[in-house]
């Protein structure tokens, strides 16, 4: 028997697999069926950022669920940022044999920039909320 309080965690990383799922579906689509992004050069690396800061956003709030309280958010961030970094790693690795799509390591940085800014802004409003 599975003891409720690690039912009650593993519940707490649904969204994050979702997400990434999401993500796995999305990178598997051939390069040539994006639209090109108008303006900005690496106007991708924003759509990474933004993708990966909803993604630390979940894991953060998975971390949150799991991790023993009492010790802070730096180790739920820390856990946050570190899993979606380590995702993004295999996303560009995954992308490498995706058509028309090859692996960038400043993508690698974007995801990484974007899960620390996700679980910090968690932690940001939930600080908020609890001081009202």
């Amino acid at each position: 028997m599975i003891p409720q309080a690690w039912r009650r965690g593993w519940r707490a990383w649904i969204p994050a697999a979702i997400w990434s799922a999401l993500i796995f579906v999305l990178s598997s689509i051939p390069g040539s069926a994006f639209p090109a992004l108008p303006g900005w050069w690496n106007a991708d690396k924003f759509v990474h950022t933004g993708i990966y800061a909803v993604l630390g956003a979940l894991c953060w709030f998975g971390a949150r669920g799991t991790l023993p309280h009492g010790r802070g958010a730096i180790p739920q961030v820390i856990v946050a940022a570190l899993i979606t970094t380590l995702y993004g790693i295999t996303d560009e690795a995954h992308q490498a044999f995706t058509p028309l799509r090859t692996p960038d390591p400043f993508d690698v940085v974007a995801d990484a920039v974007g899960g620390l800014l996700g679980a910090i802004a968690c932690v940001v409003i939930v600080s908020r909320k609890r001081a009202k």
